[in-house]
């Protein structure tokens, strides 16, 4: 007995079910690994944004006045006075901003500011004053981007930060 020549339905059937398995095995597993690296890349902006704040802040902690009378502080912002300015850092919605300009510490209120977005995804942003003698010594701040937390002290005495 002869076979027809070709394929019967059966074996069509059979191989788009095999190929159509494949595919989706195929797609799953790439779309796992696109999000697995959409979150890995996530997560390093984030990373790279906290070390930014980071450096910011610690440069303006440098070279802010270590006298008590030119520092504020409120619930979630920290005023001091710098060089020829006063600068402000304040944490509101998530999100740390970092204000320039003239502060009056009597009333304790901006006269003119400029204000910038400076890191988005701030769970939490602790600014923590050190004083000694009627004097600033050091800031102790913590900052918390929902995977890492980043605690430091920068010293204003010595310029160092630990």
């Amino acid at each position: 007995m002869q076979h027809p020549k070709g394929f019967s339905l059966i074996e069509c059937l059979v191989y788009c079910a095999v190929m159509g398995s494949l595919c989706m095995l195929a797609f799953s597993y790439f779309s796992r690994q696109n999000q697995a690296l959409s979150n890995f890349i996530a997560s390093a902006e984030r990373t790279m944004a906290c070390h930014a704040t980071i450096s910011l802040l610690s440069a303006d902690i440098a070279r802010a006045d270590s006298s008590v009378m030119h520092w504020h502080k409120d619930h979630h912002e920290l005023v001091w006075r710098s060089s020829d300015h006063a600068i402000g850092w304040h944490w509101r919605e998530n999100t740390i901003y970092r204000s320039k300009g003239d502060y009056d510490f009597v009333r304790h209120a901006w006269i003119n500011k400029s204000t910038a977005l400076v890191a988005r995804h701030a769970v939490h942003f602790e600014l923590i004053p050190k004083e000694n003698n009627g004097r600033v010594i050091g800031v102790h701040y913590r900052l918390e981007d929902g995977t890492t937390s980043y605690q430091r002290i920068a010293l204003l005495i010595n310029r160092a930060i630990t």
